[in-house]
């Protein structure tokens, strides 16, 4: 996760990271992230964009989900 500056989204940059928890499935096209008892599921290819929307507005800040070359399609 990058911010608008392309700088990491990480616990240093924004304290609200401790709060979400991500588990990806064993073909890593799909992730987890829970916040509390809330929980939203996105498929990393066809949902990255609504995945965006909902790191940036949880974290109050443009983010951009950005995939390793191992997870590009």
């Amino acid at each position: 996760m990058l911010d608008d500056k392309n700088r990491f989204v990480n616990g240093k940059r924004n304290v609200k990271i401790h709060k979400l928890r991500a588990k990806f499935d064993a073909s890593l096209i799909r992730v987890s992230i829970q916040e509390g008892e809330a929980e939203q599921v996105f498929h990393l290819h066809r949902e990255r964009s609504q995945l965006e929307t909902w790191l940036s507005e949880y974290f109050g800040l443009s983010v951009a989900a950005k995939l390793t070359q191992g997870l590009s399609r």
